[in-house]
């Protein structure tokens, strides 16, 4: 498995009350899947007499995407040890632009990290600092889907985040809402079956067991409402709504809004 970081991940946008924008991201370090769903809308006319249904189109819904993300302890440490990425990389907060083994999942100050520091999380720490971060970083990924689906409590009108979907060639920088998430443990704590997992510590963190988490989302596209023409990797005009003439005229060929040049 070949690690990019800007080509599998979830890119989110949260709104701040000031305009401004702040940006995290979902890198997929592990195994990852996208299913697309589209369907068209048409009111159906059945005339007397006649044999068949005549149909008026009336638009298309959004492409709802359901993503399947697969993480876990061995399986993050394994993609380290082919040296894609390293450990140390996780806390060096790289910015937009850079090459993919430093694209990673977050962009901000270097004082300002985003591993838990106290409450909960404050007891992951053990001799072993590879250990602890792989577990960081695992924490940082669940909770940073967690607020997708969520507005800001000290400010209500400030809704969730825009979520752009990447996803190699077919899928850059589509403009989402996440709809829904869960996550579930591949592994049972039952008492007799625990003998199967390997659990680091009080944690609850299985080394030997993966995290596989849904998540739905559906496309929104706005743009500048089409007052200029649709242009991928243009930020004023790559949003805008799209049919069939991106993908049959001479120029595009596409209707994916691509990545700011």
């Amino acid at each position: 498995m070949t690690f990019s970081a800007k080509n599998a991940n979830l890119k989110a946008e949260f709104p701040q009350k000031n305009g401004n924008t702040v940006i995290r991201y979902l890198i997929f370090f592990g195994n990852a899947t996208v299913k697309e769903d589209r369907k068209a809308t048409y009111v159906q006319y059945n005339p007397i007499g006649r044999n068949s249904s005549l149909f008026s189109y009336t638009g298309g819904e959004s492409r709802i995407f359901t993503v399947e993300y697969q993480t876990g302890f061995n399986l993050v440490s394994s993609i380290l040890k082919t040296g894609a990425a390293s450990i140390t990389e996780l806390t060096n907060y790289p910015k937009d632009g850079q090459d993919d083994k430093r694209a990673l999942f977050f962009q901000k100050q270097p004082s300002d990290s985003p591993f838990r520091k106290s409450g909960a999380g404050a007891f992951i720490s053990s001799n072993d600092p590879n250990q602890d971060n792989i577990v960081r970083f695992m924490d940082y990924q669940i909770g940073l889907i967690r607020s997708m689906v969520l507005n800001n409590a000290e400010d209500p009108t400030v809704g969730p985040p825009l979520i752009r979907l990447n996803y190699g060639m077919l899928y850059e920088d589509i403009p989402c809402i996440m709809e829904s998430y869960a996550i579930n443990n591949s592994f049972s704590t039952d008492p007799k079956d625990v003998h199967d997992v390997d659990f680091i510590g009080n944690l609850l963190i299985p080394r030997n067991k993966n995290y596989t988490i849904n998540m739905v989302l559906k496309e929104v596209r706005t743009g500048d409402f089409l007052k200029t023409k649709f242009e991928p990797s243009k930020i004023t005009s790559r949003d805008n709504n799209v049919g069939f003439e991106q993908i049959i005229g001479e120029d595009i060929h596409s209707i994916n809004p691509g990545r700011i040049k």
